[in-house]
């Protein structure tokens, strides 16, 4: 039988009624006394299949019948529907080793069934006969993300909700960082049927441009600020782009905190100068958007700064909610047509992104308001609702069937629940073999290896101490422009001298004078410990600023390099920081440079003072 059954011309028709008809028509029979074959023909309903139904008689489907009831198959659905909020959604494989495992459990054997095993017609039939089911495309996000729990969420909102009080909503702003693409995407075009390997001769490439927006709970837009990966900034990248907008540069094309203080001096100030009350900015919880001049800024403005919780933007990022997405299909289509204009080029012009800007931001202007307004109530910001949010989040509680509620069902769900409640919202245990340092194995080349040759090198293991397993410190990140979670205070915690085996002297007599382009030692304490760790930077700036009789430097961070150690190295993206000046505890000697500097290879700084402590 074909999975789509078409009745055959002439052949009899078995139900051409619906059940409300079948169940009226019995009513006038059975209560009105009215003749079957009157009411028959009334209803256009066959008079046996009337009689059969007054006396209770065949009372199935017409046809095969289904392997499971239909209490059975909806808590099946029930399941699967558990699965797939708690981020583990079944494929149509793993369907049919859950109903085996079921059957095999039950000592119940299917003859329609290969060992047991339903086919692809079964999991078509069950998937048409239940249609809130139905087999999608999934994308895969990080098990971080996923773990935000209701806990959280109610925490935030509790705190949200003092903050945003007596805030209107033009006061009320959300801000976040999106990159537009060159590539305009793939789309369903007209071609011979049978074609293995569509294609559209279109130039593409994987350039990306990084723009900071932000919006009002109003709909109010501010005006972009653009950020070119690039080392200068050129006239025409910024001539032709929507009013206001604010144009900058990065190594990397993300925003870092130079970047972030620019524009929040330039669009934010100026938005908070123009209204008046109380003023609520909401952003993502990243260290390069804290800075005290912005803090400053905000105090001074009467703006409530809060950060959104980590790994929360898919449900409380109003931009991200219900912005960015229609605001790209639109850029997708922009660019698709600045292709065809210009056929020959490979990628998009950074003199023609202002341009294409102005357009995507006119084109969309009256969706941009109401995208903005849909954003913050889907977010549960304004109107105030954190329901909106909560039932984002999969929990046990909720609609459940009559199978749920206690009736016997061989699909049982409690133990599935508690095993995905452990999965989504449980801290990830140890992995089952703890890694450990690697060693070299002094072996000579041509000779086998065996047991014994392991175990001799364990003499030459390095043993850790207490400051090799002290958490690592608020360091200099990889890259400054990399979005790193901010701890909940801002500044950096009090010195304490803890004794470590490399200590520095920290008098501050013979520490040295600290002047533009010199290099010195910087001590910075561990979060939550007691240690400390070392580092080495060039001073950039000497006393750039001074705040409540704090002065405050300037810094470039180095590395040591992993191959030669002693020696120290500029990264390929630059790390700059400002540090208090108690940090600096020694100001080193000129360093001498090793070797040439090539597009590959970084120049190394040599210093004669013992720095193997340093990181």
């Amino acid at each position: 039988m074909p999975r789509k059954y078409k009745r055959k011309e002439g052949a009899r028709r078995y139900k051409d009624y619906t059940d409300e008809t079948l169940k009226l028509a019995v009513q006038e029979c059975v209560e009105l006394g009215k003749p079957c074959a009157d009411v028959a023909e009334q209803y256009k309903i066959p008079i046996r299949t009337l009689r059969n139904k007054i006396k209770g008689l065949h009372s199935k489907k017409h046809g095969g019948q289904t392997v499971f009831n239909d209490r059975d198959e909806q808590t099946l659905v029930t399941n699967l529907l558990k699965c797939a909020d708690y981020g583990m959604p079944l494929d149509t494989t793993d369907v049919k080793i859950f109903v085996q495992t079921y059957l095999q459990k039950a000592n119940r054997t299917v003859s329609k069934f290969k060992n047991n095993i339903p086919g692809d017609d079964w999991i078509s039939s069950f998937l048409g006969r239940h249609t809130v089911l139905s087999k999608r495309m999934c994308q895969n996000i990080k098990t971080s993300r996923s773990e935000i729990s209701p806990e959280t969420i109610k925490h935030y909102f509790n705190n949200l909700k003092e903050s945003v009080s007596g805030a209107p909503p033009q006061n009320i702003l959300n801000y976040d960082e999106t990159n537009l693409s060159d590539n305009p995407g793939i789309k369903k075009c007209v071609f011979r049927r049978g074609v293995k390997y569509p294609e559209r001769v279109l130039n593409h490439s994987k350039g990306n441009i990084s723009i900071m927006f932000a919006g009002t709970a109003a709909g109010d837009l501010l005006p972009p600020c653009v950020i070119y990966k690039s080392e200068n900034l050129w006239n025409t990248w910024c001539e032709g782009g929507p009013s206001g907008t604010q144009y900058g540069r990065s190594k990397n094309s993300w925003m870092n905190s130079c970047n972030f203080d620019e524009w929040f001096l330039k669009i934010v100030v100026p938005w908070a100068r123009r209204i008046e009350g109380k003023k609520v900015m909401i952003g993502d919880n990243l260290s390069s958007h804290l800075s005290a001049n912005v803090l400053e800024h905000c105090a001074k403005y009467d703006i409530c700064f809060i950060l959104l919780p980590p790994n929360s933007t898919d449900k409380c990022q109003p931009l991200d909610v219900a912005f960015f997405g229609p605001q790209k299909k639109e850029w997708q289509k922009l660019v698709e047509d600045h292709r065809r204009k210009f056929p020959s080029v490979s990628s998009v012009d950074k003199a023609h992104l202002p341009a294409l800007l102005n357009k995507l931001i006119s084109n969309m202007d009256l969706r941009n308001r109401a995208n903005l307004i849909a954003g913050f109530e889907a977010c549960g910001i304004y109107p105030f609702n954190p329901d909106r949010v909560m039932k984002k989040l999969p929990t046990s509680s909720g609609n459940t069937t009559n199978a749920e509620k206690g009736e016997k069902s061989p699909f049982k769900i409690s133990a599935l629940l508690d095993f995905l409640q452990q999965f989504k919202y449980s801290p990830r245990g140890e992995s089952a073999k703890p890694t450990a340092p690697k060693r070299k194995l002094a072996i000579e080349p041509g000779k086998s290896v065996s047991a014994a040759d392991l175990e001799g090198t364990d003499s030459g293991k390095v043993k850790s101490t207490k400051a090799n397993d002290a958490p690592l410190a608020p360091s200099p990140s990889e890259s400054s422009d990399s979005d790193i979670e901010c701890e909940s205070s801002v500044g950096p915690e009090p010195l304490k001298n803890t004794g470590s085996v490399h200590e520095v002297d920290t008098g501050r007599g013979s520490r040295g004078n600290i002047t533009d382009g010199c290099y010195a030692v910087i001590k910075l304490p561990c979060v939550g410990s007691t240690k400390n760790k070392h580092y080495v930077a060039m001073i950039v700036k000497a006393a750039c600023e001074r705040d409540n009789d704090t002065v405050i430097h300037e810094v470039k961070f180095m590395r040591q390099s992993a191959k030669a150690p002693g020696k120290f190295i500029f990264p390929d993206v630059e790390d700059m920081s400002e540090i208090e000046d108690k940090f600096i505890i020694k100001v080193l000697p000129s360093p001498i440079s090793i070797g040439n500097q090539t597009k590959r290879q970084a120049q190394f700084l040599s210093f004669s003072t013992d720095l193997s402590f340093c990181e």
